[in-house]
């Protein structure tokens, strides 16, 4: 039992030594950092009317996000897995608050004739798409940079 006392004293250094490697010497601060806007604010369309020169953000129920631009001038132009296609027969459409336009994505995908409905409350285009490689499905699309 002495030799437990003497040793005592050295035990409890070392437990306080230890004890202290866990702590950090300096005191933690929290801080705050302005939050990171991950997408531009765009003005809301009123319409469908006001679609040319907006790109939107299409998922497709297969998964798949693509970049389209609906040009001014009637046509469409996409950007897909980090390519860009401009092809002349892709081209949209609207009547009234619908949405129709196809984009050409090639032999294995074939070309797509995508339908949608555009809701002013929720800035969401959303729809059905089939292909002619006889697929279909459904997209929503939503504005984030005009």
């Amino acid at each position: 039992m002495q030799s437990l006392n003497r040793l005592t004293p050295a035990l409890l250094t070392i437990a306080l030594l230890l004890a202290g490697c866990s702590t950090p010497a300096v005191p933690l601060i929290a801080t705050s950092s302005p939050p990171v806007e991950l997408e531009s604010t765009v003005p809301a369309l009123q319409s469908l009317a006001d679609l040319g020169d907006t790109r939107w953000l299409v998922d497709d129920s297969q998964g798949d996000r693509t970049t389209v631009r609906f040009n001014a001038d009637g046509s469409v132009s996409y950007t897909t897995s980090g390519q860009s296609f401009d092809y002349p027969e892709d081209t949209w459409t609207v009547d009234g608050d619908t949405v129709t336009w196809q984009v050409t994505y090639g032999a294995r995908y074939g070309v797509w004739a995508l339908v949608g409905v555009f809701d002013t409350e929720t800035q969401l285009l959303t729809g059905t798409w089939t292909s002619t490689v006889n697929e279909s499905g459904t997209f929503e699309a939503k504005q984030p940079v005009r």
